[in-house]
């Protein structure tokens, strides 16, 4: 039988941004958008709203765009809910963040050393019909403090550590160290190419 090839690419891109929210404006609205996310009140154009603020009255310590690489599994993943099979619903619903500096590999099936993850704070759906769609992630200053080196997207995964489908993996160009004084946003454009 002959195979048919075409390809369907994904390709992803993060965009870090470690912020100095100390101060007391920029302290009350962290807490607002920690809050609202608890209570899972907080809509894409209010995460937006907020965010734009709380960059305002904080103090950008480092930003930096990275791009990543989509793993076997996570392509796996999305082959089976194409077919109907498999037991994964094929939704990224968590970002994991560690500490390991070894270079990304499609058969990674988790980060190296995996030090938090949160589910997604909002998605950006205003250009899905171009093939884009932006996940927002979002770990206030009590989240966790460290030194980050890789990232990843998991498919189905939980609050614990390891589980789900690694998506995607990929590395810092430079280390983020967040303290407890320091807010991490996370935007995640995912793009359909050809």
């Amino acid at each position: 039988m002959e195979m048919f090839k075409d390809k369907f690419n994904i390709e992803t891109a993060y965009r870090f941004s470690l912020l100095d929210t100390s101060s007391n404006r920029a302290n009350e609205i962290e807490q607002k958008i920690t809050k609202q996310l608890e209570l899972g009140k907080l809509s894409n154009l209010d995460y937006k709203k907020y965010l734009n603020e709380l960059r305002a009255e904080s103090v950008i310590l480092k930003q930096t765009v990275e791009k990543n690489l989509v793993t076997l599994a996570g392509r796996k993943v999305l082959v089976d809910v194409l077919g109907g099979v498999g037991t994964y619903t094929g939704v990224i619903n968590y970002c994991g963040l560690g500490s390991s500096d070894s270079a990304p590999d499609s058969s990674n099936v988790a980060l190296g050393s995996e030090l938090a993850r949160k589910p997604i704070a909002s998605v950006d759906e205003s250009s899905v019909a171009s093939g884009i769609v932006t996940l927002n992630f979002f770990f206030n200053k009590g989240d966790f403090s460290g030194s980050v080196e890789e990232f990843g997207l998991f498919i189905d995964g939980t609050t614990l550590v390891d589980t789900g489908q690694l998506f995607s993996r990929g590395l810092t160009s430079s280390t983020f160290t967040k303290t407890i004084s320091n807010t991490l946003t996370i935007e995640i454009q995912l793009t359909a190419n050809e």
